[in-house]
């Protein structure tokens, strides 16, 4: 049983995650299971008090946002009223004996191309100073929905600026890998604060789009126990790209993992493409490259 705590902000919240993990825990050891957890946090309320209660929790990896250094950082991720946030949060991770890893996300958009390796250093001299376990992880910010709503809207990157920016550098770790998406698994969910269960965490904020709830569903029949069992097998169903004439004609697939099956159902067809689509020499001189390093 793998449990990712997330939100909104969980660390709102530390006394709910202390409740449950104690529970699941159990649950899991009763029925002969391996527990473990991982958490989704701004890093702000990231307190000694709370890292040390989120270890006794069995947390092992908390995802952390930098988006740059000072500045940079604050101009998209500050708090309500205005403040900034990025000292604190480094001060945070920087407290010797954190008893899990960070993995250090930072959203690479148009507006901080250049805090990529300047963030890189930083985290290293950190890590090298707490003894903590810091592993960067810049992800490219593309167009999307979420992207448009928020309160300091960023310039997301071009398809083709992207594309070199994961053929040309070591520094963006998995953008020659993609992930396969967990949504075409039956029995891995996103649950929200009232219990109902999702196929996907970007959809927790929209109830019609629930399939069930977790006092109800049945993991051992996981379709007919379903309240909305539609919700459920879309995600497999609907979303693979086989169903799809040009996923099908495309030498990428498998290899692009089936891109994302939320874009895919939401309509949002080009996100769930590689960018480096239409540069396949480029990807196969990359990958040698980084095989001569590897060697």
């Amino acid at each position: 049983l793998l449990v990712t705590w997330f939100g909104g902000e969980p660390l709102l919240a530390t006394g709910v995650i202390e409740s449950l993990s104690g529970r699941l825990a159990s649950l899991a050891k009763g029925r002969g299971a391996e527990y473990r957890a991982s958490i989704v946090t701004n890093g702000y309320l990231l307190s000694a008090e709370v890292a040390e209660l989120l270890g006794r929790c069995r947390v092992s990896s908390a995802q952390v946002t930098l988006d740059g250094v000072g500045p940079a950082h604050d101009a998209t991720r500050r708090l309500a009223g205005g403040g900034p946030t990025f000292e604190r949060i480094l001060e945070n991770i920087s407290r010797p004996g954190l008893p899990f890893e960070i993995v250090l996300r930072q959203n690479v958009h148009a507006g901080n191309l250049d805090e990529v390796e300047r963030l890189g250093d930083l985290l290293r001299q950190v890590a090298a100073r707490s003894g903590n376990r810091i592993t960067h992880a810049p992800q490219l910010v593309f167009d999307y929905a979420g992207i448009r709503r928020c309160e300091s809207p960023v310039d997301v990157l071009e398809r083709s600026s992207a594309a070199d920016l994961l053929l040309g550098s070591r520094r963006l770790p998995g953008g020659l890998r993609p992930i396969p998406c967990g949504a075409g698994n039956l029995w891995e969910v996103a649950v929200d604060s009232e219990g109902r269960l999702h196929k996907c965490w970007e959809s927790v904020d929209k109830p019609q789009l629930s399939f069930g709830n977790a006092r109800d569903w049945d993991p051992s029949d996981p379709v007919y126990s379903a309240s909305d069992p539609d919700n459920l097998t879309r995600y497999i169903n609907e979303a693979v790209p086989q169903r799809h004439e040009e996923c099908v004609e495309c030498p990428w697939l498998p290899l692009c993992a089936g891109g994302c099956p939320n874009s895919r159902l939401s309509g949002q067809e080009g996100r769930a493409c590689l960018p480096y689509k239409d540069k396949p020499e480029d990807y196969v001189l990359a990958r040698w490259r980084l095989q001569q390093l590897q060697d």
